[in-house]
């Protein structure tokens, strides 16, 4: 089933473990041992109906935790400054 989709370009727009964790570029076991930490820090849970992680949330958490994101109604997008690097250490 996988590969007919690929065959016709159909990307999922709701992922398994398997999938959400190549989409972040970790391994599966990563990803699990991960799992407690992110949802922490505001990963999306699953789709309540399906068990699958939905593709657009995860890219919207990962933006924002970025700070990348456009202006709504003339403010900026929250970003985690926890998260921001400091260089001068």
């Amino acid at each position: 089933m996988t590969k007919a989709k690929a065959e016709i370009g159909i990307e999922p727009v709701l992922l398994n473990k398997q999938q959400t964790a190549a989409l972040l570029g970790i391994s599966v076991e990563t990803f699990r041992l991960a799992l407690p930490r992110l949802y922490r820090d505001g990963f999306p849970q699953p789709d309540t109906t399906f068990g699958l992680y939905y593709r657009g949330a995860i890219t919207a958490w990962l933006d924002r935790r970025h700070g990348i994101g456009v202006k709504i109604e003339g403010k900026l997008p929250l970003v985690n400054y926890q998260a921001l690097e400091n260089w001068d250490k």
